[in-house]
C-alpha cells in the first residue's frame, strides 16, 4: 500500500473548498441572522442615517467601519434589516479567505496551515454561524491586514507597506480597542 502525503496545492484547494462551503452555508441561512439585537439595531439605524442624512451615531464614533459597510449595502440593496446580516456575512466570508491566504504565506513550511485555518474559522461559532455583528468587521480587517503584511514581507515594496498600513487603519476603525493589534504589527516589523 502506497501512502502518499497530500501536496500543499491539494491542501490549499481543500481549504478553498471548505471556505466556499462555509460561505455558502452562511449566505444560504442569512435570513436566520436577520433578527436584530441591540447592536444590530444601532448599526442598521446608523447605516440608514449615514446614507440618508450624511451622518450616523456609530459612523461618527468609535467603530465607523461597520456602519460604513452597512450604509454601502443599504445603498445597493435598499434599506432593509436583511442588509445587516448580508453585510456582515460578506465581511466574515472575505475575512476567512484572507485568513487562509495569510496562513499560507505566514507558514509556508506547514502545508496544512491554510486548511487548518479554514477548519478552525469555518467550524467555529464566529465562523459558520456568525453573521450579524460589528465584530465581523474585525474578523475581516485583521486577516486582511495580516495578508497584506505578508505581501509586504515577500516584496518589501513601499506600495505593499502602504496598503498594509491602510488595512491596519481599518482594523482600528472596526473597533476602538484594537490599538494592541496595530502595536503588535509595528513591533513585528521592528523586530524584523
Amino acid at each position: 500500500m502506497n501512502s502518499q502525503e497530500p501536496s500543499p496545492r491539494f491542501l490549499f484547494r481543500m481549504a478553498l473548498c471548505l471556505w466556499g462551503v462555509s460561505s455558502l452555508f452562511r449566505f444560504w441561512n442569512v435570513d436566520l441572522y436577520a433578527g436584530l439585537s441591540f447592536d444590530d439595531v444601532a448599526y442598521a439605524t446608523s447605516g440608514r442615517d449615514l446614507l440618508c442624512e450624511g451622518h450616523g451615531y456609530w459612523a461618527d464614533t468609535l467603530r465607523p467601519f461597520a456602519t460604513w459597510w452597512i450604509a454601502f449595502f443599504h445603498k445597493i440593496n435598499g434599506i432593509s434589516v436583511v442588509n445587516v446580516a448580508v453585510a456582515f456575512a460578506t465581511l466574515r466570508s472575505l475575512g476567512e479567505l484572507f485568513l487562509i491566504l495569510a496562513a499560507r504565506r505566514l507558514f509556508p513550511s506547514l502545508k496544512w496551515a491554510p486548511l487548518m485555518a479554514a477548519v478552525v474559522s469555518g467550524s467555529s461559532f464566529l465562523g459558520a454561524l456568525y453573521g450579524k455583528q460589528h465584530l465581523a468587521s474585525l474578523l475581516f480587517t485583521v486577516p486582511f491586514s495580516l495578508w497584506l503584511y505578508c505581501r509586504y514581507l515577500d516584496s518589501e515594496k513601499w506600495r505593499d507597506w502602504i496598503l498594509c498600513s491602510i488595512a491596519a487603519g481599518l482594523v482600528f476603525l472596526s473597533h476602538y480597542n484594537t490599538i494592541a493589534a496595530l502595536v503588535f504589527m509595528l513591533g513585528l516589523e521592528m523586530l524584523r
